[in-house]
């Protein structure tokens, strides 16, 4: 018997089963599967599956360091002339103090014309800082201005390195990035050994969308300064752009060296060690980012993510909750607690919740494909079908929403339709073992048992199925 007759035999006796069990009143038997499964004629089965979407917590950049009035007093000689000032440990407090300054600029005036610069240069770094941390940024630009024209006129290499790169952080603060470049390149021409300036560079570079430069950035930062934390950080998001897990990895491992109480840091080592598939582990990272933050809504939701995909279905909602009490706008928490009630066969409230998540982000990816994936289960699949429409609009290359609604058009009866969203599902990704045992369901609906015969050998070639 040839491979093709087998199989009309086959699909025959498939035939007869759904005949026979229509006559028996309807019913059919049920294959248990956590997916969802759309009965298709001859008794087969289409299943189509919900996957949570992870919500990686600040997987970008730390800002730029500014920190300017510590790191001038570091050197010898502003910090000669503080002491001669009176001030031996200058705050960025004491420096926004309008009568502290203006007490140390008195106190400065006895002293020879070089040194009164340098203190002045120390007050507005201070300054610089105290605006820059509390968003004013025009006023932080300001004072590191003075800084920078009062280093000039005092001939300082690397005091005016220092000012340049503390004047770049502020202007890039404001967007202007290719401005912000050009400063950190002069400050390095003026000291190559400036790890903040390297470190600045290669935030302003990430903003300007070249990565491998700046990875180099992070490279020579590192080199000069290797405790230099967010130049470690930034190093593993860039890394992890590039698809680096591994050294990704090894990136967040050393920031936590340098600082363990940085939370997204944390956080992200949790990202990755979900990427590279231990969901133990990055558990704890979430864990230890919620000690340090515990107010931090992507967290809850990360934590949730991971929950579920251990299959603690329970713990893995109150997470999202937890995270939508503190951010009630968090469209991917909604989504993910949509996903969560559908898990524990709530499929109503899962609903509501994609709907909430559209409402807050409409061009929302995963909450079209996962309100689909509900209407689906409720059997509505023409509505499921125009959700899976609109994540296609947003995402022409997502897979499983190709699939997905190749499954709702075989619900209808469209087979055709269906394999063709098959088939772009399988120009995507090839060894997608469920998209080549639909389609041969498809096929096989369309008479095409030849074909539905070679797509079920392909199916079985890659293991089944499967989830």
């Amino acid at each position: 018997m040839t491979g093709v007759e087998w199989l009309r035999l086959v699909w025959l006796a498939n035939r007869l089963r759904g005949f026979a069990q229509r006559l028996l009143g309807g019913r059919r038997v049920e294959i248990r599967h956590r997916n969802i499964a759309v009965p298709l004629p001859g008794g087969r089965f289409m299943v189509i599956s919900e996957k949570t979407v992870s919500v990686p917590f600040e997987q970008g950049h730390s800002t730029y360091v500014d920190g300017a009035l510590e790191r001038v007093q570091t050197l010898p000689a502003v910090s000669a002339a503080l002491r001669q000032a009176g001030v031996p440990a200058l705050t960025k407090e004491q420096a926004s103090d309008d009568g502290a300054a203006a007490t140390m600029k008195q106190r400065a005036q006895a002293l020879p014309e070089r040194e009164q610069r340098l203190v002045a240069i120390a007050v507005l770094c201070g300054q610089g800082d105290a605006r820059f941390h509390d968003g004013e940024l025009v006023g932080a630009e300001r004072a590191y201005a003075g800084a920078y024209e009062l280093a000039r006129a005092a001939h300082d290499a690397a005091l005016e390195a220092l000012c340049m790169s503390v004047l770049g952080a502020a202007i890039g603060m404001r967007g202007r990035h290719a401005e912000a470049l050009k400063w950190f390149e002069e400050a390095l021409k003026v000291e190559p050994e400036l790890a903040e300036a390297w470190y600045n560079r290669g935030v302003v570079l990430g903003e300007l969308g070249r990565p491998e430069e700046e990875l180099g950035s992070y490279v020579q930062a590192l080199k000069v300064k290797p405790e230099l934390a967010e130049a470690w950080y930034n190093r593993g998001v860039v890394l992890g752009k590039l698809g680096r897990h591994e050294e990704e990895l090894g990136c967040y491992v050393e920031a936590l060296k340098m600082k363990p109480d940085y939370a997204k840091a944390w956080c992200n080592k949790g990202v990755v060690l979900g990427e590279l598939g231990r969901p133990e582990e990055e558990l704890t990272c979430y864990e230890e980012t919620l000690k340090l933050r515990p107010d931090l809504a992507e967290g809850w939701c990360n934590k949730g993510v991971v929950l579920g995909r251990l299959g603690r279905h329970e713990e893995e909602l109150l997470c999202y909750e937890e995270a939508l009490k503190l951010k009630p706008d968090l469209a991917e928490g909604w989504c993910n607690k949509g996903v969560a009630l559908g898990k524990l066969g709530r499929p109503e409230e899962a609903l509501l919740c994609y709907e909430e998540a559209l409402k807050l982000k409409p061009h929302h990816t995963n909450a079209w494909y996962a309100k689909g994936v509900a209407l689906g289960r409720r059997g509505r699949h023409e509505d499921a079908v125009r959700c899976f429409e609109q994540a296609l609009k947003l995402k022409p290359d997502y897979a499983k929403a190709w699939y997905a609604k190749g499954v709702a058009l075989g619900g209808l009866g469209r087979h055709e339709d269906a394999v063709r969203c098959f088939e772009q599902a399988l120009k995507l990704k090839p060894d997608y073992g469920k998209a080549w045992h639909n389609k041969g369901v498809a096929l096989g609906e369309l008479g095409r048992h030849e074909d539905a015969f070679a797509a079920f050998e392909e199916s079985r070639r890659l293991g089944g199925p499967g989830e």
